[in-house]
């Protein structure tokens, strides 16, 4: 995956989203309401599971995170050290 700033406010605005899904959904089965998708009523414990299976992405997300602070932190200082003027030690 490339870790570039398009990526990055893909990944951010997919973060945002399931961090907002996960709010909604903790504080429905906190309520022990049952949810309706669809139609169709599902009980608490498939919320339950629901907000675990985001909670697994969530943690996916803020690794790619990592990584993307890792690789952009890693060029800036890549690019630091290059610019430092290069100085000779005496006798040199």
């Amino acid at each position: 995956m490339k870790y570039t700033e398009f990526e990055f406010n893909k990944q951010d605005a997919t973060y945002t989203r399931q961090i907002d899904t996960l709010k909604k959904l903790v504080e429905c089965a906190e309520n022990e309401s049952s949810n309706l998708i669809d139609g169709v009523s599902y009980p608490v414990s498939t919320t339950w599971r629901e907000i675990a299976q985001i909670a697994l992405d969530l943690a996916d997300g803020a690794d790619w995170f990592d990584r993307y602070y890792k690789m952009n932190d890693s060029k800036k200082e890549n690019n630091r050290i290059a610019l430092l003027p290069n100085k000779k030690k005496d006798g040199e």
